[in-house]
């Protein structure tokens, strides 16, 4: 099964993480980047920003050539928790794999500073509402 584990980082802390499950699963590791200007405020201020994207279904741009354009089996999606919530980026990906007609599985990775809240459940829907095979094992 050829696996890819796509990150966000924030801070680097999900980066790190993501780089040890690459090597444990022996997946492909791909970044998911937005543009340097998007989230360069303080925490507080892209919690707010990004609580206003969710919201309003309005995600960042990723970088394109950073999404994988060979087929993988499965795609692990890590992304730092924000306000309960899978990061912004990571929603802009997974539109990005429906997109381009991905039809492996994607299933989630977080990482957090002390609660998970509605992190996998919201990842769950928002990948199914776009039909992906979503599969967290």
């Amino acid at each position: 099964m050829k696996k890819s584990i796509a990150h966000y980082s924030w801070s680097g802390t999900t980066k790190k993480a993501a780089q040890k499950l690459a090597k444990k699963e022996g997946a492909d590791l791909l970044e998911i980047t937005v543009p340097g200007h998007v989230y360069e405020l303080g925490m507080r201020q892209v919690a707010d920003l990004a609580i206003s994207q969710l919201e309003n279904k309005e995600y960042p741009v990723i970088a394109h050539d950073q999404v994988p354009l060979v087929s993988y089996d499965q795609i692990i999606v890590a992304a730092p928790v924000w306000s309960g919530e899978p990061a912004v980026p990571a929603y802009s990906f997974l539109k990005e794999l429906a997109k381009r007609g991905y039809q492996g599985k994607v299933s989630a990775f977080e990482t957090d500073a002390g609660s998970t809240g509605k992190f996998f459940a919201s990842f769950a829907a928002e990948a199914k509402s776009l039909g992906l095979d979503y599969d967290q094992k």
